[in-house]
C-alpha cells in the first residue's frame, strides 16, 4: 500500500479533527466502531477534501482512522491495566553465592 503525497497532505489527521474524537470510541479498535459513525467521518472528509473522491470507499481516511484508533485503544488498555514498571516490582529473593572451593551446607 502506497500513499500519494497529495492524499497524505489533503487527508484530515484524526488527532487534529474533532470528528474522530467526538464520533468514535477511542478506547476500542476500528473493527469495533459503529459503521455509521465511520461512514459519516469518511463522507465529511470527502466533502472537505475533494481529492478523496477518487478513492474507493475512502480508504485513505479509513487507514488513518485505523492507525489512530490502534494507538488510542492500545494507550487506553495500557492505562487500564497499569502494570508496575520493572524498577517498581518487588525484587526476588536471591540465594547467597558460595565462593569457589568452599562446599555449601547442601552439598555435605
Amino acid at each position: 500500500m502506497c500513499f500519494d503525497r497529495k492524499v497524505v497532505n489533503a487527508t484530515p489527521n484524526p488527532s487534529h479533527s474533532d470528528l474522530a474524537e467526538n464520533d468514535l470510541d477511542t478506547t476500542v479498535s476500528f473493527a469495533k466502531q459503529n459503521v455509521e459513525n465511520v461512514d459519516a467521518i469518511c463522507k465529511a472528509a470527502r466533502e472537505r477534501f475533494s481529492v478523496l473522491k477518487k478513492y474507493a470507499a475512502s480508504w485513505p481516511v479509513r487507514d488513518i482512522l485505523k492507525l489512530h484508533l490502534k494507538y488510542t485503544s492500545e494507550a487506553h488498555r495500557r492505562n487500564a491495566n497499569e502494570t508496575p514498571k520493572k524498577t517498581q516490582r518487588p525484587k526476588r529473593p536471591t540465594r547467597a553465592k558460595t565462593p569457589k572451593g568452599v562446599e555449601s551446607e547442601d552439598s555435605m
